[in-house]
């Protein structure tokens, strides 16, 4: 089975313990002047557990980013309109009966906020997590970076039959050389790739150093950034637009379009296009490789506040209080329903838990009756948006293993039910 990436292994979550005993506050995860030996995160060990429950919350402070800029405006209001969602029962994809509340628990919730008709109805922070606090994202990073392109495209600055090498002739090679941007758009491409952390011998594996999401070893010689990985970083496997295939590096090649295409850094663009203007409340940040490009899969942090109003901004048709951000054919490209041939092409890949779902523009269509679109990223981090139900999801999380496989069991049953008690 395909998974979302993560350069690092990852922890048995039957072994280390519930959310509340491996609480970073309540363990001393990085207290102290200095913080003892055995309880200190950096780099090396960040994305291990339960380190992670504090490194989600701090990434700045372990690798260089880059700001987003939330501009000089005031932030647009959210208004309040409390829920009491405790009495929301959920039937689990595994058949068992479970109370919100334990939902949150088995989800290692670091966040949650919870949208319905633009005011806010519910919104928790445990952990290190806080309405200030910015948290990495993980491939949340990629749907960001597909709404931009879907911006670029309808402007006209981006053709998405044309191939990658219009924009990134350096990309002319056996791999990418015929593929479109739509392949990239869509992860088509025709690529021998795992994204099984737990193998040592996957091919995501090879994406840590030249991220910045590893340190380079002594005796390392391999690419050092991301524009000396990516030409390299798959063999060719087959004919392209055949199957979907979940590559995060794919990201990074769409970042790399859409820079050349705008002539501006992405951190630049994002804060023009969408984080300024949409009335953000915080900066937000991108992991920047070895020589300062923004990390398109997996390096993008913001407060949960503000991925919430993106969510808000999508639903409403690039619009958020009467502010018009962007084109409304931005949203319904992101929107439109899938067709047979997506939903073949979906199914043709490694995820079979995902029955009826297909993928496009970087974002997950579940092709449910709402017609509910969502990011997702590995630990738990999730941007749920159900444009019938008026309802969108904002959640971070910790959780001790990456794949989504561990929570979509409790989470997607859980948004449904939300939507179902809010609608």
């Amino acid at each position: 089975m395909a998974q979302e990436s993560t350069p690092l292994p990852v922890a048995n979550a039957e072994t280390v313990g519930t959310a509340s005993e491996t609480d970073p506050r309540a363990n001393g995860l990085m207290r102290g002047s200095p913080p003892p030996e055995d309880k200190r995160v950096v780099l090396s060990n960040a994305l291990e557990f339960p380190q992670l429950r504090w490194s989600a919350s701090h990434w700045r402070e372990l690798a260089p980013t880059q700001r987003v800029s939330r501009g000089t405006g005031a932030a647009a209001p959210l208004p309040r309109n409390e829920r009491d969602l405790s009495g929301v029962r959920i039937r689990t994809l595994t058949g068992a009966d479970m109370r919100f509340p334990e939902a949150l628990e088995a989800t290692y919730l670091d966040g949650l906020v919870v949208l319905h008709n633009g005011s806010i109805v519910f919104e928790e922070y445990r952990g290190e997590g806080g309405p200030d606090q910015p948290h990495l994202c993980f491939s949340v990073t990629k749907s960001m970076v597909g709404m931009l392109a879907v911006d670029l495209i309808v402007q006209g600055l981006i053709d998405d039959r044309a191939r990658v090498t219009r924009y990134v002739p350096e990309l002319d090679c056996e791999t990418f050389g015929d593929a479109t941007v739509r392949n990239i758009l869509d992860m088509t491409i025709a690529a021998r790739w795992s994204e099984n952390y737990a193998d040592p011998a996957a091919e995501i594996r090879s994406y840590g150093v030249p991220s910045g999401l590893r340190k380079r070893s002594a005796d390392y010689t391999g690419p050092t950034h991301l524009a000396d990985y990516l030409p390299n970083a798959m063999q060719r496997n087959g004919e392209h637009g055949k199957a979907f295939v979940y590559i995060t590096p794919l990201s990074d090649v769409l970042a790399w379009i859409v820079v050349r295409a705008s002539g501006k850094p992405l951190s630049q663009l994002l804060s023009e296009r969408v984080w300024a203007p949409m009335g953000a409340e915080h900066d937000a940040y991108f992991n920047v490789d070895s020589v300062g490009a923004a990390v398109a899969g997996v390096g993008f942090s913001c407060a949960l506040r503000d991925m919430a109003r993106m969510g808000e901004l999508l639903r409403c048709r690039g619009s958020l209080m009467g502010q018009r951000v962007f084109d409304p054919q931005v949203c319904d490209a992101l929107f439109q329903p899938a067709s047979a041939q997506e939903k073949a092409v979906f199914a043709a890949g490694a995820f079979a838990s995902l029955k009826e779902w297909s993928y496009r523009n970087q974002w997950w269509m579940t092709n449910n009756a709402s017609g509910a679109i969502t990011a997702r990223g590995i630990y738990g981090q999730a941007l749920y948006i159900d444009p019938k139900a008026e309802v969108v999801i904002a959640r971070f999380a910790s959780m001790p293993t990456a794949s989504n496989l561990a929570n979509d069991h409790i989470s997607l049953p859980l948004y449904q039910a939300i939507a179902d008690a809010l609608a």
